[in-house]
């Protein structure tokens, strides 16, 4: 996560279900977590948390859309 952010300057985005991704969580710029079975340590470490993984698509395409249009500054 570290090399993307510092070569490529760009905003990073990480997801995780359970206590391994905690970390990647953590360092990204947005961190999301998803309720699974393997417990709830990401959710604890994310910014946004989701109950099922198909939710995170319709939180994506919203945040999307207001980022073109530039109503969203990151």
């Amino acid at each position: 996560m570290d090399l993307i952010r510092k070569k490529k300057k760009t905003v990073c985005l990480s997801i995780g279900d359970g206590a391994n991704d905690v970390s990647m969580i953590q360092k990204a710029n947005i961190g999301c977590g998803i309720i699974g079975l393997e417990g709830t340590q990401a959710v604890r470490a994310s910014d946004f948390a989701f109950k099922e993984f198909s939710f995170f698509f319709f939180f994506f395409f919203f945040f999307k859309k207001k980022i073109e249009k530039e109503e969203i500054k990151i």
